[in-house]
């Protein structure tokens, strides 16, 4: 089971980070209108002190700069907003181990689903 595709994947939106700190950092520039994504990563923390952000993207909406298009915050219980809206996700991944973290979204409908460890947590 599974879903087949014969289309090409891009790579050309891969995120590369040079160091492994806490501090470092990424950005992509020229990112086409989303009309849906999968974001998927892994995760390894054990901070209980600060929520983390291991995602915010924003962009321009009618020549204004709209902070949180998309972020995923707060690894402690996960708060996910897209367009501003704020979706409170209530999972933690801050246990030390490592956690697979994925968040599907589709504008036809505003449809989310958001994964842990290959489980639905929340839609």
């Amino acid at each position: 089971t599974g879903i087949v595709s014969s289309a090409e994947l891009c790579f050309a939106y891969d995120l590369s980070f040079p160091l492994r700190v806490a501090t470092t950092s990424s950005s992509v520039t020229n990112i086409p209108d989303l009309r849906a994504f999968t974001i998927a990563f892994w995760l390894r923390t054990d901070d209980t002190e600060n929520p983390g952000t291991p995602l915010s993207y924003s962009n321009i909406v009618a020549g204004k700069l709209q902070d949180n298009a998309l972020v995923i915050q707060d690894y402690g219980a996960f708060d996910l907003y897209i367009n501003n809206k704020k979706l409170f996700i209530g999972t933690s991944a801050n246990d030390g181990k490592w956690n697979h973290v994925a968040i599907t979204w589709d504008n036809n409908g505003g449809k989310w689903f958001f994964y842990k460890n290959g489980q639905q947590v929340k839609k």
